[in-house]
């Protein structure tokens, strides 16, 4: 495909869409027939008086809205654009786990493990979990599942969780450990001393922090 037509297509295109929140008393329209599209480079700006709906209709693109929520219309999002130097597509991704800290006992050690084992067999859980956050879940053997039953899921899927190249992001880097240090111990003197202190404290430290990334 020439990459001049894939930057020219829209990241997001929002068709007619349309959000209620029923209940037993009322049903509410907050979105409705919303029609927007946004492309590579520019910038949408949603206008409104308070309670129009900018927030819901964020919401809505998100799946952040709650049960009694409907939604209505068509979302659509593609790759980020190739651009003249690029010809594979490409997403975002972040490095991110859970960590059992080496200071607890072994008791603790063990439960925390157990914990973590039964949350990854959990599928019912972590089912829950999508619904509520939009998130894919932990355990990976799930998402076929889901994007089966998810049009969003199925398009994440192709667009972002099975993009062959990823631009990830990682805050670890071989002084890391060393300004965790500084940083943690800042702030910690800082937040335990007087409030009036505050910002000279972190002020005073800045360079500690600064020192430890050389």
């Amino acid at each position: 495909m020439d990459g001049n037509i894939v930057a020219a297509a829209p990241l997001l295109d929002v068709q007619n869409l349309s959000v209620r929140f029923v209940s037993r008393e009322a049903t509410v329209t907050a979105v409705n027939g919303a029609t927007f599209s946004l492309r590579s480079g520019e910038v949408l700006c949603l206008l409104g008086e308070s309670g129009s709906g900018k927030s819901v209709t964020l919401r809505a693109l998100m799946r952040l809205l709650p049960p009694q929520a409907k939604v209505a219309g068509r979302i659509a999002a593609a790759r980020f654009p190739l651009g003249p130097n690029r010809t594979k597509n490409f997403a975002w991704d972040d490095i991110w786990g859970w960590a059992i800290p080496k200071s607890i006992s072994p008791e603790r050690k063990k439960l925390a493990k157990e914990m973590l084992a039964a949350m990854m067999v959990d599928e019912e859980g972590q089912m829950k979990l999508w619904k509520a956050t939009g998130a894919p879940p932990p355990n990976t053997q799930f998402w076929p599942k889901i994007a089966a039953q998810d049009p969003f899921m199925k398009l994440l899927t192709e667009a972002v969780l099975e993009s062959p190249d990823k631009v990830r992001g990682a805050y670890y880097f071989p002084q890391w450990p060393a300004v965790h240090k500084a940083f943690n111990d800042a702030v910690t003197k800082a937040v335990t001393g007087k409030r009036e202190d505050i910002g000279k404290v972190l002020s005073e430290n800045a360079a500690l922090v600064s020192k430890a990334a050389q």
